[in-house]
């Protein structure tokens, strides 16, 4: 289980956010479904079935 603490300063919604490649470490924009597709998977790895 992981967590983080983030603070932001200005516009939540409308801050471009990033993310790096777990293959090559190259940054690249966040996509909300690729993140929730991230997520769905972790978590049926770990419970043993899809959650939702």
């Amino acid at each position: 289980m992981t967590g983080e603490i983030h603070i932001y300063d200005g516009d939540f919604f409308a801050t471009r956010r990033h993310q790096r490649d777990p293959e090559i470490l190259e940054e690249e924009p966040s996509h909300g479904a690729a993140i929730r597709e991230m997520f769905a998977n972790e978590n049926e790895r770990f419970f043993g079935e899809p959650q939702g």
